[in-house]
């Protein structure tokens, strides 16, 4: 019916490219000014900080689909099908209201004056792409497409006894643990301290 739109931040892009390249640099000095032993120490050190920089600003997004919103965080993924959804908001970032609980988003950013500035300097019109997309917006935005999304489907009638399968136990808000992530982290960290530490 409509386009899958991924909502994130442009400005954790850049932050996540800065701090890959900072990391190489970073080991590559070390490695030149106190040999190749001391640049493989510094290794998982510069590791754990991109991986955590990744973590926090580049994989974090909003995604509106027809099946439903899905929203990523650092952490965890949260699913939340159509039928689930009961409303969203932008307090200090986008709130999605579930028959299972709230659902905070870690991206898109709330909007700000220079992050405003910034998307009209570029001529933004502040529509949607009406395609699949991967949009440099804030969370009212995100919010935006969030309730139009919702009340088109509505109006189709794609969601009629939607509320019955919820209470049915047919639909339910899924919850994914980023496990790998956790499980690299942790094991740069040991990297990192049995590197700075040995």
């Amino acid at each position: 019916m409509g386009p899958t739109l991924r909502f994130s931040s442009r400005y954790g892009r850049w932050l996540t490219i800065a701090a890959g390249v900072a990391g190489v640099v970073a080991v590559v000095a070390v490695a030149v000014s106190d040999g190749p032993v001391a640049g493989l120490r510094a290794l998982p050190v510069a590791g754990v900080v991109v991986l955590l920089t990744w973590a926090l600003f580049w994989r974090p997004e909003v995604e509106v689909a027809d099946g439903g919103v899905t929203v990523r965080n650092v952490w965890r993924t949260v699913v939340v099908p159509w039928p689930t959804y009961r409303g969203a908001e932008v307090r200090f970032g986008l709130r999605v209201e579930t028959s299972d609980g709230t659902v905070e988003a870690w991206a898109p950013p709330r909007s700000s004056s220079s992050a405003r500035w910034f998307t009209r300097g570029r001529g933004s019109t502040g529509t949607l792409p009406n395609e699949d997309a991967r949009v440099d917006a804030t969370a009212e935005t995100a919010l935006r497409a969030i309730v139009d999304r919702h009340a088109a489907l509505e109006r189709a009638g794609h969601l009629a006894g939607a509320r019955a399968a919820v209470a049915a136990g047919a639909v339910q808000v899924r919850r994914t643990w980023h496990l790998r992530l956790a499980a690299a982290t942790l094991v740069l960290l040991v990297a990192s301290v049995l590197a700075l530490t040995i």
